[in-house]
């Protein structure tokens, strides 16, 4: 039966159950096991070490289920608010309308979630928002979300409008003995008075596959702020938050182990170091986009700033910036090797390193997977091949072992890539790229039954090119659906506004000059669709889906035209053609 609201909110007690599992990926797995440090087992606060031992033997009923949240608002009679699920889920007994079902699990079925205060969590507790946005109640209190003492896991959430004005972190505050764990999880709008626009970590954080976007911190750290323990960074991004007064437009880190791996850190503004602010500890930096970072104050560095009571490690990132008024770097950094930067600030010089050089990436997009990338561009061409400082760099064996391949930030594309059809073109080739996104040549997409096939386009970003990549640089697409039945395939086009607003199947025989005019090879080599594929509609945004006869032997190579118009200044259609050419265009 649910209680009545008192008129004071009860204390939620913390309760020895069973934490939530962690899990990391190949390549953090690896990188962390070679590194003279591990800043995930190397700080486990006793508490949370106890509660880990004991829950490893007690385990969840057989009849143990989640706590659901049925209310968006942050009190609603009869109804199970979050407030009263996360004491539901430390406490065992039913609040308020929530029911305990044996696991301090919550599972949220609303759309949004409105919070009237914070919230305390001193057990273990797990929340799933299925895509929820939590938000504060009333835009004038200003307050956090979450205090941690015990051990919260936040995954698909989006976090919005937290705001703390006498103490760090505008959403979560993780004390000394704190346990944070954020998995596709969007930070957006968060702001403090002091230090962590989103997050400030004073125990143990890992955040993985999640979003921190335009969060403010009057002091330092515009997304997170760490000041002692262990924080994790990975196949995240990190861009447009600002750290108005000091350093770190999207990290500041002091007595911390620090790792940041397959991320992209872009776009962020600090008075100085617009990316990552070191002032003590260690920081392990590998397979890391850091682009168009900026520090405000003069002689202040753009990227990353290290105290001398600082170290940071490098490896397989890139470091770029068009500021040349101010370096990318200030302070000494150890390159672990295959970095490419812009400048020769940060003093790189191990095997494989590049300074000084040009490096040409896509805004920031999305470009599969659950966070938004950028997409190395070519420089140009040269006897066919794409000239860029990041792709295809370094044998991708030299990589630490591992069971599965090392995927890069979308957790998509193998770092080691194969070519299963000799019909493409391939812009990238059996090495590995540096940075956060991986170019792939898998010219053939297989269908699955029962699923769309998707080949996505990305345009290069520039006011005046209409050139065109697709999600692996490759020119040419076979697609096969000889195993499959009862199928259909997307293409998705993105950048610029842009919208495909036709498929033109084209003779093979065509002469390649139709790269070069792909409209006229549309008008002169168009032939009929294959029998059987049909439009199909409504299409989604950017996108044109047909159906395909996937129930006999099916293969297209190599022959169509997209068409594709600017929906933002809708003149006349402009096309490309993705086939395979001789010369690829300069």
């Amino acid at each position: 039966m649910p209680t009545t609201r008192p008129a004071t909110r009860p204390f939620n007690a913390g309760l020895l159950l069973r934490p939530s599992c962690q899990t990391h990926h190949a390549t953090g797995a690896a990188h962390r096991a070679r590194s003279r440090r591990s800043p995930v087992g190397g700080f486990v606060p006793s508490t949370i070490a106890f509660i880990v031992t004991l829950a490893a033997f007690a385990g969840a009923p057989s009849w143990a289920a989640p706590i659901i949240v049925d209310s968006s608002l942050a009190w609603e009679a009869g109804a199970c608010t979050l407030e009263s699920a996360v004491a539901t889920a430390q406490t065992a007994l039913d609040v308020e309308g929530c029911s305990w079902q044996g696991e301090p699990r919550i599972e949220i079925a609303v759309g949004s979630v409105a919070l009237d205060s914070e919230i305390m969590v001193s057990g273990s507790v797990e929340i799933d928002g299925a895509g929820a946005v939590l938000q504060r109640a009333a835009p004038a209190s200003l307050h956090r979300f979450f205090q941690v003492t015990g051990a919260l896991e936040l995954r698909r959430l989006v976090i919005v409008g937290g705001h703390h004005t006498t103490d760090g972190g505008g959403a979560v505050k993780v004390h000394a003995s704190g346990l944070l764990t954020v998995s596709a999880t969007t930070f957006s709008g968060n702001q403090t008075a002091r230090a962590g626009g989103a997050i400030l970590n004073q125990g143990q954080t890992i955040v993985q596959a999640s979003e921190f976007l335009g969060n403010v911190a009057i002091w330092r750290g515009g997304a997170i702020h760490s000041s002692s323990g262990s924080l994790v960074v990975e196949r995240s991004t990190l861009a447009n938050n600002l750290a108005l007064q000091f350093g770190g437009g999207a990290v500041s880190a002091e007595s911390t182990s620090l790792t940041i791996e397959n991320a992209t850190v872009s776009a962020n503004v600090a008075a100085w170091a617009g990316a990552l602010d070191l002032l003590s500890g260690q920081a392990d930096v590998n397979f890391s986009t850091f682009a168009e970072n900026v520090a405000l104050q003069a002689n202040a560095a753009n990227t990353l700033s290290i105290a001398s009571g600082g170290t940071i490690e490098i490896a397989r990132s890139v470091l770029q910036s068009d500021d040349s008024s101010r370096a990318l770097c200030a302070g000494p950094v150890t390159s672990l090797d295959w970095n490419a930067a812009s400048d020769a600030s940060c003093d790189l010089n191990g095997a494989g390193d590049q300074e000084s050089v040009p490096i040409l990436l896509s805004d920031l997009v999305d470009h599969g997977g659950p966070t938004q990338v950028h997409v190395p561009l070519c420089n140009g061409w040269i006897a066919g091949a794409c000239q860029s400082p990041l792709i295809d760099q370094f044998a991708c064996d030299a990589l630490p072992t591992a069971s599965q391949p090392p995927r890069d930030q979308r957790d998509q594309m193998p770092r080691r890539v194969t070519l299963p059809s000799p019909h493409g073109y391939p812009e990238t080739g059996p090495l590995c790229d540096i940075g956060a996104y991986e170019s792939s040549c898998e010219t053939t997409y297989w269908a699955t039954p029962g699923e769309d096939q998707v080949v996505r386009f990305h345009r290069e970003q520039s006011a005046t090119s209409t050139d065109l990549l697709d999600n692996g640089a490759c020119y040419a697409h076979e697609l096969d659906f000889s195993a499959s039945s009862g199928c259909s395939i997307r293409w998705e086009i993105y950048g610029g506004g842009l919208e495909i607003t036709d498929i033109v199947f084209v003779d093979p025989a065509c002469p390649h000059d139709c790269f070069e005019d792909p409209e006229s090879c549309a008008l002169s080599c168009a032939i009929a669709a294959p029998a059987g594929w049909t439009p199909v509609s409504p299409q989604p945004a950017g996108g044109f889906a047909m159906d395909v006869p996937c129930s006999a032997s099916e293969t297209l190579s190599s022959a169509y035209v997209v068409e594709y118009i600017d929906s933002q200044e809708p003149l006349s259609p402009l096309y490309w053609d993705p086939r395979m050419i001789d010369d690829p265009p300069i």
